[in-house]
């Protein structure tokens, strides 16, 4: 499984391999971009690629997979979007976050999300890192804010963050998976899946 960085995918993943026997399978779990997610699957080194979107980006992404000769598959239901911030954030102390608030604070995301994926257009500040390391060393020891799943919350609090929901915008995450239309998934992914 390739995965795009987001706790609740790892999390999902050690569940799993807890509660399955692992049998004749070798289990292999990667972080990565969105970008080489995609391209992992494309290339075959990755069978089954799991992916975190803006619902409103979905059209774009199942445009690529057509392209691509990829099936896209919409998991679950829509995941309510929260801040990432340090507990010395401004923000910090809020209950919730309205959406038009965070535009004067600079701005944290991946390298691999394209300008017109950020959910803030008009931020202040953007920088762009490469993993989830990176990403807590940024929020914690430089102010910087970003989303992320409300269900990562937990992983938030290990690294010494808050999550804090955000409101005053519909956009919710959707987690979807993508695998080439000739690869057949094997009774352990499908077991994964479920």
């Amino acid at each position: 499984i390739v995965s795009s960085r987001f706790s609740f995918a790892m999390h999902c993943f050690y569940d799993f391999i807890r509660e399955q026997p692992r049998g004749e399978y070798r289990d292999t779990f990667q972080e990565f971009g969105i970008n080489r997610v995609i391209d992992s699957v494309v290339s075959r080194s990755g069978r089954l690629g799991l992916l975190v979107v803006q619902k409103s980006q979905l059209a774009k992404f199942q445009d690529l997979a057509e392209k691509q000769d990829l099936d896209l598959v919409v998991t679950g239901k829509d995941m309510s979007i929260s801040i990432l911030m340090a507990p010395s954030h401004p923000l910090a102390q809020s209950e919730s976050i309205d959406f038009d608030v965070l535009k004067q604070y600079r701005f944290l995301t991946d390298v691999d999300v394209d300008d017109s994926d950020i959910l803030l257009e008009d931020v202040s500040s953007v920088l762009r890192v490469s993993d989830r390391a990176s990403t807590y060393d940024a929020v914690k020891l430089e102010g910087y804010i970003s989303t992320m799943l409300t269900k990562d919350a937990p992983d938030a609090q290990r690294h010494g963050c808050l999550c804090i929901p955000l409101e005053g915008h519909e956009n919710k995450f959707v987690i979807i998976y993508i695998k080439r239309k000739s690869t057949v998934l094997n009774s352990r992914e499908k077991q994964f899946l479920e």
